[in-house]
């Protein structure tokens, strides 16, 4: 089920994403794809959180963006613009809707899951992988990484 937090973290991934293709001299439709994106990435958690970002790829299965839904917070050796930015949003913002730092959200994952847990891995290596897209494209000039 999706938590009134949930909601809350949600619709500021959302704006996160949406701000950070703007920043990235994206034009206002994509940026608003990447709005839609982050509004939907957490989708699945309605109906099975242990398995959410697969659920949600299957409820937007048609939709061009359901392969970023079903691989968010999950590293990858195909890093796309949409990829980074909605990994960007989801990895700079709290569960409550804050902006934070990439160590700061991995530190609040690992005292939920403890750093033996697989989505404690898979976010610090996420978070690894967005480091070196932002320092080899982006001039590792973006806030809070």
């Amino acid at each position: 089920m999706i938590t009134e937090n949930r909601l809350t973290h949600i619709l500021a991934v959302a704006r996160k994403s949406y701000k950070i293709a703007k920043d990235f001299g994206y034009d206002e439709t994509f940026a608003r794809e990447m709005f839609a994106l982050g509004f939907n990435h957490d989708i699945g958690y309605e109906f099975n959180p242990i398995i959410h970002e697969q659920v949600g790829a299957e409820i937007f299965k048609d939709w061009k963006y359901a392969e970023y839904i079903g691989s968010h917070g999950i590293p990858t050796n195909n890093i796309t613009i949409e990829w980074v930015i909605l990994n960007l949003a989801d990895m700079t913002t709290s569960p409550m809707g804050k902006e934070v730092s990439m160590d700061d959200r991995l530190l609040e994952i690992e005292q939920r899951y403890g750093k033996d847990h697989i989505w404690y891995k898979q976010s610090e290596e996420v978070c690894n992988l967005l480091k070196e897209y932002l320092t080899n494209n982006e001039g590792n000039t973006y806030d809070n990484i």
